[in-house]
């Protein structure tokens, strides 16, 4: 409020100081120390007019030109709050009681419900984000020393999907390259004993000559038909070759679709030696970050509930000073104690 901000640091400590310099007078406090509404309704109404005293006092002292005219403004200061509190029917010692208790009553309501209550409400949120991280933390945890245990794979719904739809197109893949593999070792067996026949042939015929070739011709025939014998064995030791390479693809082709068959069935259980041995990495390196994790929540949550301490502490502190009568009054009318002790947060 513009009235109060134009207040001098010297008026400022008269109204927060004020008459504590007089004596009690003519009023004794309660034992109880317990604050009464009616009491706070006269400390308000006094504390703002005095309020609007000090605003005309710093207006006044800001015109003036020499210390002596400063000096004149603040010499009736003590004259200036007599009157009000004249006005207003209190003694400057009931004043200064209720201004301290009221000064220590807000100063706990403000304090619950600004910094405890955001605080609470931070130290809750920020503890629920933490014991939802530490569940999702364990579940991992489990989740890979299962895994660890039985020798497989974490796999993810998507993962898994495209695996065996991967494995399912290479045991296909694989079939077919068996049964094509298979085909050639046929063609290879059937040519290997086309060539083994011509080689028998060539050989009788080259051992029993046909009585139709003359004696002149005799040996130039033999060494033919010896030739013969011999390139087809040869031909047919290639087709047997051919043969037993293509027998040994259709075996590795029919193995790896063996392989593909397993992981479309299970996807997450690794075959090969590398594969075993790098889910076991992937697997203890997971499970090592899910623990690393849960430890330092656990470190997260220990010092919220260390803060959490300190704050009780505090307020528990407070609360002591305060009696609970003038706790709740002071609840009652904080937004009009706000205008009056937070300024800054007035209008």
């Amino acid at each position: 409020m513009k009235r109060r901000i134009a207040i001098t640091a010297a008026l400022a400590c008269w109204f927060i100081a004020g008459a504590g310099r007089a004596a009690l007078g003519d009023w004794t406090p309660p034992s109880d120390n317990l604050l009464t509404e009616q009491q706070l309704h006269v400390y308000l109404a006094t504390a703002n007019d005095w309020l609007d005293e000090n605003a005309k006092i710093a207006d006044a002292l800001s015109q003036a030109q020499t210390p002596v005219q400063k000096g004149a403004v603040l010499s009736d200061l003590d004259q200036r709050h007599r009157a009000c509190l004249a006005r207003h029917h209190i003694t400057e010692a009931e004043y200064n009681w209720i201004a301290r208790r009221a000064t220590a009553a807000w100063d706990l309501a403000a304090f619950l419900h600004d910094s405890y209550i955001t605080s609470q409400a931070d130290f809750r949120a920020r503890a629920d984000e933490i014991v939802s991280r530490m569940r999702q933390a364990q579940t991992r945890a489990a989740r890979y020393a299962l895994a660890l245990k039985e020798d497989r794979q974490v796999m993810s719904t998507e993962d898994r999907t495209a695996a065996i739809e991967t494995a399912r197109s290479e045991q296909q893949s694989a079939v077919a390259q068996a049964e094509q593999s298979n085909e050639e070792a046929q063609t290879a067996a059937l040519q290997a004993d086309q060539d083994d026949a011509d080689a028998k042939a060539a050989q009788n015929l080259a051992d029993d000559p046909p009585d139709d070739v003359s004696p002149v011709d005799r040996a130039d025939y033999v060494s033919q038909k010896r030739q013969e014998a011999q390139d087809a064995r040869a031909a047919a030791k290639e087709a047997r070759n051919q043969e037993a390479d293509a027998q040994a693809a259709q075996a590795d082709a029919l193995a790896e679709a063996d392989d593909a068959g397993q992981i479309a069935l299970q996807p997450d259980i690794p075959i090969t030696y590398d594969d075993k041995a790098a889910v076991k990495a992937e697997n203890q390196a997971a499970l090592a970050q899910a623990n690393a994790e849960l430890a330092q929540c656990q470190i997260d949550l220990q010092q919220i509930a260390a803060f959490q301490s300190t704050l009780k502490k505090s307020l528990d502190d407070r609360t002591r000073q305060v009696p609970a009568q003038n706790l709740e009054l002071m609840k009652k009318h904080f937004d009009d104690f706000k205008n009056l002790f937070a300024p800054s947060g007035g209008t």
